[in-house]
């Protein structure tokens, strides 16, 4: 019991400091108002004025446009047209077809495919139950390239811009 005295008296005058000091108000968080209220000299209720939003801040500096990546493509209109394209013959992508290159998109029957900016292709078609695959480049009128077929058959193909 003699212990848990000498605590109590211990702790009585060190909360009568914190109750005394000047800075308890202020840690306890309460500056007078109430909350919402801007003008804490006043208590009450907020009044019922409009207020007019602040003004926003202006850019110091103007930032320069930003460029949206473009995974899809986007070949940005000089490979657009209509493209014949011979495959090498001996597996079923061989033979001659036409595609539709538009916004970097390359489309036509059974296939579907990209061209970038920079001229690099990918293409994916079906034939029957066969998937084939095919990559290359395309340079200003002409294009060039390789396919690989499902079925383990693989080719070159070339393309002239019509």
């Amino acid at each position: 019991m003699p212990n848990m005295f000498r605590w109590s008296i211990g702790i009585a005058p060190l909360a009568l400091v914190i109750a005394l000091s000047p800075n308890a108000a202020r840690a306890q968080g309460s500056a007078g108002g109430s909350i919402g209220n801007d003008d804490k000299a006043v208590s009450g209720s907020r009044s019922t004025t409009t207020r007019e939003a602040p003004a926003r801040r202006s850019r110091q500096t103007e930032e320069p446009p930003r460029r949206s990546s473009r995974r899809s493509g986007g070949g940005g209109g000089h490979f657009d047209g209509s493209w014949t394209v011979t495959a090498s013959p001996g597996c079923a992508a061989s033979g001659t077809g036409t595609v539709m290159v538009s916004g970097g998109r390359v489309s036509g029957q059974g296939i579907s495919g990209t061209v970038s900016p920079n001229g690099a292709t990918r293409t994916v078609g079906y034939i029957d139950s066969i998937t084939i695959v095919s990559s290359g480049r395309v340079t200003g009128t002409t294009s060039s390239g390789v396919y690989r077929q499902s079925d383990g058959c693989s080719g070159t193909w070339r393309g002239m811009k019509n």
